[in-house]
Protein backbone atom coordinates (compact mmCIF):
# COMPACT_ATOMS: atom_id res chain seq x y z
CA UNK A 1 0.00 0.00 0.00
CA UNK A 2 1.79 3.44 -1.10
CA UNK A 3 0.43 6.71 -1.05
CA UNK A 4 1.45 10.36 -1.31
CA UNK A 5 0.26 13.54 0.33
CA UNK A 6 1.21 16.86 -1.22
CA UNK A 7 0.04 20.24 0.29
CA UNK A 8 -0.17 22.95 -2.05
CA UNK A 9 -1.23 26.91 -1.07
CA UNK A 10 -4.27 28.32 -3.26
CA UNK A 11 -2.98 31.30 -4.57
CA UNK A 12 -6.35 32.77 -4.44
CA UNK A 13 -7.43 32.93 -0.88
CA UNK A 14 -3.89 31.29 0.63
CA UNK A 15 -5.57 28.60 2.41
CA UNK A 16 -3.66 25.35 2.07
CA UNK A 17 -4.83 22.45 -0.02
CA UNK A 18 -4.04 18.88 0.92
CA UNK A 19 -3.89 16.09 -2.35
CA UNK A 20 -3.53 12.71 -1.43
CA UNK A 21 -2.72 9.88 -4.48
CA UNK A 22 -2.32 5.98 -3.77
CA UNK A 23 -2.65 2.94 -5.47
CA UNK A 24 -5.74 0.98 -5.23
CA UNK A 25 -5.17 -0.40 -1.91
CA UNK A 26 -4.98 2.57 -0.55
CA UNK A 27 -7.89 4.11 -2.26
CA UNK A 28 -9.62 0.85 -1.29
CA UNK A 29 -9.00 1.07 2.13
CA UNK A 30 -9.73 4.94 2.51
CA UNK A 31 -12.99 4.08 0.55
CA UNK A 32 -13.99 1.46 3.35
CA UNK A 33 -13.10 4.21 6.15
CA UNK A 34 -14.90 6.84 4.70
CA UNK A 35 -18.22 4.44 4.63
CA UNK A 36 -17.64 3.19 8.02
CA UNK A 37 -17.29 6.52 9.17
CA UNK A 38 -20.29 7.83 7.41
CA UNK A 39 -22.38 4.87 8.46
CA UNK A 40 -21.90 5.99 12.26
CA UNK A 41 -22.32 9.39 11.20
CA UNK A 42 -25.84 8.38 10.27
CA UNK A 43 -26.50 6.45 12.73
CA UNK A 44 -25.62 9.10 15.93
CA UNK A 45 -28.70 11.60 15.52
CA UNK A 46 -30.97 8.36 16.25
CA UNK A 47 -28.53 7.66 19.37
CA UNK A 48 -29.13 11.19 20.74
CA UNK A 49 -32.42 11.29 19.98
CA UNK A 50 -33.80 8.23 22.03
Amino acid sequence: MEYNISQKINPENGHSVFTIEGDEKFTAYINSLFSTFKDVLLQMPFAIGT
